[in-house]
């Protein structure tokens, strides 16, 4: 008799151990906790124009499964039109009395720069949106005057304004 009583405690035992693990396996499988998405979408600025690109394509090498050498006739020329920034310049007039303007919420997150052509390229945040603007460029009334690693110079409704990076 005392095997027996053993014998099925242990059972339970055993049942309530299978059991623990399958109720840990499935409610990490189906989790019942909130998870936040974030569902702004990031809106960037619309950049337009197109300029004329020749790409020459350098085949002087033998064709590996005909055998022939390279002939000039070979030589092909390809045509592409690539997208560059067209920065519509604004005149903005710069008034000199300050007078009561309400600034948005602007944070310079920080400067890219462009090794082969040293131009270079910031990324502000207006309201929440975040804009790649590079000097000249005229965003949401704002005209970016001066781009440096550490501020960006702006004008709103006239008023000049630096911003520090952060």
């Amino acid at each position: 008799m005392k095997k027996k009583n053993v014998t099925y405690l242990l059972l339970v035992l055993v049942a309530g151990i299978w059991g623990y693990l399958f109720y840990k396996f499935f409610s990490d499988l189906n989790p019942e906790k909130a998870v936040e998405v974030n569902t702004n979408p990031i809106q960037f600025a619309k950049i337009e124009e197109t300029k004329d690109t020749v790409y020459v394509l350098m085949a002087n090498y033998k064709d590996p499964f005909l055998g022939t050498a390279f002939s000039n006739s070979s030589l092909s020329t390809i045509k592409r039109k690539l997208t560059v920034p067209k920065i519509s310049k604004l005149n903005i007039p710069i008034i000199t009395t300050v007078s009561a303007i309400v600034w948005p919420d602007v944070k310079y997150l920080g400067l890219i720069s462009h090794q082969a052509n040293a131009k270079h390229m910031g990324i502000i945040n207006i309201n929440n949106k975040e804009y790649t603007v590079t000097e000249g460029m005229i965003i949401e009334e704002f005209k970016i005057l001066k781009l440096t690693k550490s501020n960006i110079t702006l004008v709103y409704k006239g008023v000049e304004k630096v911003i520090g990076r952060g």
